[in-house]
């Protein structure tokens, strides 16, 4: 994924690379990989989370 992050976005349109070179990096993506990077992001970010710690139920 660094490729369009880093070849995709260059500040000079004509260093970017061609739509075929972009097809072709998208085929080479293995959907797995980028499912478990997705779920793994997901996790840390409710690791992160403190939960319902701001909430008062002793009120209901």
């Amino acid at each position: 994924m660094n490729f369009f992050r880093l070849e995709c976005w260059r500040n000079k349109p004509d260093e970017r690379p061609e739509i075929n070179q972009v097809i072709s990096e998208l085929n080479n993506v293995n959907p797995e990989i980028n499912f478990n990077f997705q779920v793994n992001e997901l996790t840390e970010e409710l690791k992160n989370e403190d939960g319902f710690s701001d909430c008062d139920l002793s009120n209901y």
